[in-house]
Parts: structure tokens; C-alpha cells; sequence
């Protein structure tokens, strides 16, 4: 490659942010922890979608005018029926869901689960942790991958830092916001540890093929020193 090209792909993407999660801890002053909360809320993010794309990237786009996972057809081995998936909100008035299947005797649409819309923007966090979750077809098209569980503190940590801190900042409107510095410490260890859920438990993260041991002992040592400076 090109000296004055940078090349990123699914794995290192989701490494960077993690990595500057870490390092912008060392900085000075209190400021720091506002790119601590949008660089490990984009960790989340993309290690999410890194463990559902299996070198696919259209399984992680949306289509235009559909929700991404509603109205999805499935039928196993084992099944006589359809599948027809539909979401559950997680919290009463917030956009996080779980995604439910449900047996049904409808037939798939002409064309399948694809209804003729071009795949334009990527899934949103909400649904790439849906799916991480997802134990009949997202988690489970590998013999060996496993859906990851969140806990009730792993969901509430994982709303409020997207929506009160990181979109706050990250979309910042002209006006003054106040935090507590625990706000951000205790949410993002709760984030972090979703991250290790996946990184650890869901075996479907997609590490480069060269030097594949070194990035999985780099990420564990990653998290683990995170994990320490956010509990000192």
C-alpha cells in the first residue's frame, strides 16, 4: 500500500475506537471523557456489526422504507411453518428492541425478505444489538457462534450513553449540558463489558487474517487495562 494511504477494515475500525477509548483517558482535564463516551459507544457499535456481517457487508445495511428487522421470513430445517420476526422494546419510550419470532402459516413476499430497495445506509446500534442477541438466525447461521446477553444495567448503560451523552455531544445543540464524571466512568463500563460479551463469548468476531492471535491478545489486553483505569 500507498505510504500516504490508511487502509481500515470491519476488525481494526472497531479496534480504533476501542484503543482511543483507552488513550484519551490519559489526557488532562475532565473534557476527555466526552470522546471517551463517543469513541467506546463506536466501539460497541461496530464490533456489533463486525460479529453479524460474516463478510457480507449488505447484511448490515438497511433498506429504504422498511424496518430492518420486522417482517423478516425464516424457515429452519425443523420447521414445518414460516418464521416472521417482529421487535420488542426493551424500555417503554426508548429505541431499543429485541427481536421476537413468532410462528406463522404466511408465505414469504414475492422476492423474499428483499423487497426490491437498494441496501443505502448501514443498521443503527439499536438493531446491530438486536441482532448480536438474536439466538434463532442472526447468531445462529455458524455451528459456532453464540448470541451474547445483556443485562438489565448493560441495556440502561447502553441507552443513556447513546442518548443523554454521546448523541448530546456528538450532535451537539447550541445550548450547556452538565455531567457527572461517574456518568460516563459507570456507563462505559457497562459498555465495555458488552464489547467483552462479544469479544470473548460470541466467538464471531472477524479478526484480520494475518497476525489473528496477536489482534485477539491485543483486544483482551485492551479491555482488561480499560476495564482497570475505569475502576482505579
Amino acid at each position: 500500500m500507498c505510504e500516504d494511504l490508511i487502509e481500515f477494515d470491519t476488525f481494526t475500525n472497531a479496534f480504533d475506537s476501542l484503543q482511543t477509548a483507552h488513550r484519551v483517558l490519559e489526557w488532562d482535564g475532565n473534557r476527555k471523557w466526552k470522546w471517551f463516551a463517543i469513541s467506546i459507544h463506536h466501539a460497541l457499535y461496530m464490533f456489533c456489526t463486525n460479529a453479524i456481517h460474516f463478510s457480507n457487508y449488505e447484511l448490515v445495511l438497511q433498506q429504504r422504507g422498511r424496518h430492518p428487522d420486522r417482517g423478516l421470513f425464516l424457515r429452519r430445517d425443523e420447521d414445518e411453518n414460516y418464521l416472521v420476526s417482529s421487535t420488542e422494546y426493551v424500555r417503554e419510550d426508548q429505541p431499543a428492541y429485541e427481536i421476537v419470532w413468532e410462528e406463522t402459516e404466511d408465505e414469504p413476499p414475492e422476492g423474499g425478505n428483499n423487497n426490491g430497495n437498494n441496501n443505502e445506509w448501514l443498521i443503527n446500534i439499536w438493531s446491530a444489538l438486536a441482532r448480536v442477541q438474536d439466538g434463532v438466525f442472526w447468531m445462529n447461521r455458524m455451528v459456532y457462534t453464540e448470541p451474547i446477553e445483556l443485562t438489565d444495567e448493560e441495556w440502561d448503560a447502553t441507552i443513556y450513553l447513546t442518548n443523554q451523552i454521546r448523541n448530546r455531544l456528538a450532535h451537539f445543540v447550541p445550548r450547556t449540558y452538565v455531567f457527572h464524571i461517574d456518568d460516563f466512568r459507570i456507563n462505559g463500563l457497562h459498555v465495555l463489558n458488552i464489547i467483552r460479551k462479544l469479544v470473548d463469548d460470541s466467538r464471531a468476531i472477524d479478526y484480520p487474517v494475518d497476525d489473528t492471535q496477536e489482534w485477539i491478545d491485543r483486544t483482551g489486553e485492551l479491555i482488561v487495562t480499560l476495564n482497570e483505569r475505569l475502576n482505579a
